[in-house]
């Protein structure tokens, strides 16, 4: 899969994974980062939903990875604040339910913190001078995230953002959104690729943000070999 391919980039002074995820997705990406064969990543996890942070928690002790990974129960966004994290099931939670389009059920929400990438980060000490991933998937958030990392993209220390382009950006002012997320990477120097189809992997191909496409996008700076 494509968050799989992101990972597997070498960068030999050392890596910082910063996940913002919603659901066990998340468990999954970040367990699978942490045990990287490089063996100098870590991983910095952003979880909203309390009950998936204790699940992702329970994992990483499990699995010996204290001291590479690190959880933050809050979501990210532009601004810190706090905000209703609509349910869905025990994934796709989106902050305001901007990623629960029909035909998809809204659950009860709750209220969680948001925090900015560019702020969170200055409590891990390692963030600051690390290469860094970023592997967002936010059910439909993912430009308020972007939004909140502008000083970290700017700072040309992040070759690789892994996106979702999910169904919230199908219409609307979600769709407009991500336009313009697009653009605002595409100035920092981003080139923008997609595997062939949701389903499979292959020879990544251009990502054609007025496609139809669904799935995770690979963003990645031109020096950045594929």
């Amino acid at each position: 899969m494509s968050c799989r391919r992101a990972i597997c980039w070498r960068e030999r002074s050392g890596l910082e994974i910063c996940s913002s995820t919603s659901g066990r997705i998340g468990v999954f990406f970040t367990l699978q980062a942490a045990t990287h064969p490089a063996r100098d990543v870590t991983v910095v996890g952003f979880e909203p939903d309390p009950a998936n942070a204790a699940i992702l928690v329970r994992n990483v002790a499990d699995n010996g990875l204290t001291d590479k990974v690190s959880v933050v129960c809050a979501a990210c966004g532009d601004d810190f604040e706090i905000a209703p994290l609509v349910a869905n099931s025990t994934m796709m939670h989106s902050i305001r339910g901007v990623g629960l389009k029909p035909p998809f059920a809204r659950g009860p929400s709750k209220w969680v913190p948001v925090v900015t990438l560019d702020r969170a980060l200055v409590a891990f000490p390692r963030a600051a001078s690390a290469r860094i991933i970023l592997k967002v998937d936010a059910e439909g958030f993912e430009p308020q995230v972007l939004a909140g990392a502008k000083s970290l993209l700017q700072g040309g220390r992040v070759p690789i953002v892994v996106w979702e382009c999910g169904r919230a950006f199908a219409d609307g002012p979600e769709r407009y959104a991500m336009r313009q997320m697009v653009g605002v990477l595409g100035d920092l120097g981003f080139h923008h690729s997609r595997p062939p189809s949701q389903e499979t992997d292959g020879p990544l191909v251009p990502f054609d943000v007025e496609g139809t496409y669904v799935g995770n996008v690979i963003s990645h700076r031109a020096d950045v070999d594929m």
